[in-house]
Order: C-alpha cells, then structure tokens, then sequence
C-alpha cells in the first residue's frame, strides 16, 4: 500500500514509526496511516492506540494533516471519533494502492 500511495497518489519524503504505528510523511508535512483491514470499529484497543499516536504527533510541531486508508470501511462511531481528531478517512483504498 505504501508502494501504491507513493506511485499513484504523491511521492512520500520518509517511512516512518509512530508510537508503533508505521506511516508515511508527505512532502507537505502530513501523514498517512494505511491499513489492509476489512473493517474498523471502534474498540478499547484502538482507542489506546489512536490515543497513543495522537501523543506522539503532538510532540512533532510540524505535522500538517493526518489521514487513515484503508482497503475496506470504517464504521460510523470510529469515522466520527477519527474525524473529531482532524483524521481524513479514505475507505475502499486497496482499488487505488494495490497492484492488479
């Protein structure tokens, strides 16, 4: 997915590891989370995490946007938790990003 996103949707300055979350780092300061799941919903263990991440991405003053791709949905109460923390979702991703 990261391979497709630099292709096909902009080139990426670094691969990086947040909070022990990989995610990539546009030319423009954001970052991508991209996810080959079927479905997310929102769960303790996630909430953990985002939380998590959320901390680590704070402390980098240069962050400029924060997205999650994923190759499946995300259900209305984690779309609505993600987006209440500035995230861009983008379902149905694996259509984009993954070789044919």
């Amino acid at each position: 997915m990261m391979g497709g996103y630099n292709r096909t949707i902009q080139p990426a300055k670094a691969i990086l590891e947040t909070a022990g979350v990989l995610n990539l780092q546009t030319g423009d300061g954001g970052r991508v989370i991209l996810a080959q799941v079927d479905y997310v919903f929102w769960i303790e263990k996630l909430a953990v995490k985002v939380s998590n991440v959320e901390k680590a991405l704070a402390l980098e003053q240069s962050v400029k946007g924060k997205e999650l791709w994923v190759t499946g949905r995300v259900d209305s109460e984690a779309k609505t938790k993600f987006e209440g923390l500035g995230w861009k979702i983008v379902e149905n991703a694996g259509s984009r990003l993954l070789d044919k």
